[in-house]
């Protein structure tokens, strides 16, 4: 059995928190380093992406329905996701090392899920993807980490993932990936078969179809940008991440001093602000994108 890294082991201890306080209590209770957030109009499995790339989660998300967020946050980064998800009408629960975010009744959260056995031999992989095409993930996953053939069993494979993860097991994260849009798998030899999970029919398209699911920086394009959100951890020397967004649906996480395309790099990234510049001009003639805030908001 794979050991757990110092952080996932931060992660499961965190929720487990949670969970004994609220069966204890009858309400949540948090343990996670506090945090100042703030989104405007931000995807929420944009958002939560990029809290999970933050602190460290292993997270995974069907992106077929796609809310937005908008908020300002200070509080304990698993309170803030608490709050995320209920406002959004979704709910989430910890299997293994994963953060699993969904509606009531979809299959991923159900807790009679259990999660596949990898071998012993397998070796752990990362995937970062934000919106994502479940076709060309799973595809991936198949046959270039698992080198083995993928049997869709004449099922058209719909459905857009949202994921953070880092060493994590490749049939364990397929099984999610899978049931977080109703699908199933089973092994017959070099073989992966899919099919329906049991009670589910076969999953409708999207809300709305991504024209783009890039996951590279040769994708951005700074005319159109939209700063989505900040993630500042509150210790002392901590780094804020912001949260971009362009036309193409593709988002990009960015700190001080990071390329956005083949030119442009952010100049200063901190709350509720990230100056950009196009890489010829001086950080005097940086674009600076603002974060207002919530008109009868509270200060």
């Amino acid at each position: 059995m794979r050991k757990l890294t110092c952080s996932q082991y931060r992660v499961v201890f965190f929720f487990a928190i949670s969970f004994v306080g609220a069966w204890l209590h009858g309400a949540e209770t948090f343990s996670g380093e506090p945090y100042e957030m703030h989104f405007r109009d931000a995807e929420v499995s944009a958002a939560l992406h990029v809290i999970s790339s933050k602190t460290g989660l292993n997270f995974v998300m069907a992106a077929n329905q796609r809310p937005r967020i908008t908020g300002d946050f200070s509080d304990r980064w698993d309170a803030i996701i608490s709050r995320i998800v209920a406002s959004n009408k979704l709910t989430y629960r910890v299997a293994d090392t994963f953060l699993l975010v969904g509606r009531n009744g979809e299959q991923l959260m159900d807790p009679r899920l259990a999660l596949v056995q990898a071998p012993k031999d397998e070796l752990p992989m990362a995937l970062n993807v934000v919106n994502a095409s479940l076709k060309d993930v799973v595809t991936i996953l198949v046959e270039k980490l698992l080198a083995m053939k993928l049997d869709l069993h004449g099922l058209p494979l719909r459905g857009y993932v949202t994921v953070q993860a880092a060493d994590v097991s490749p049939r364990k994260l397929l099984q999610l990936l899978l049931a977080a849009n109703g699908y199933e798998f089973e092994e017959h030899g070099n073989v992966i078969r899919l099919g329906l999970l049991s009670g589910f029919d076969l999953p409708v398209k999207p809300e709305r179809t991504p024209e783009l699911q890039c996951q590279s920086t040769e994708c951005d394009d700074i005319s159109s940008i939209a700063l989505r959100g900040t993630v500042t951890p509150k210790k002392e020397g901590s780094k804020t991440t912001a949260l971009l967004e362009f036309p193409d649906d593709h988002f990009s996480e960015v700190e001080s001093g990071a390329a956005i395309g083949k030119r442009a790099h952010t100049v200063e990234v901190k709350p509720r602000q990230v100056s950009i510049t196009n890489g010829r001009s001086n950080p005097s003639t940086a674009v600076i994108f603002r974060i207002e805030g919530i008109p009868g908001a509270r200060p």
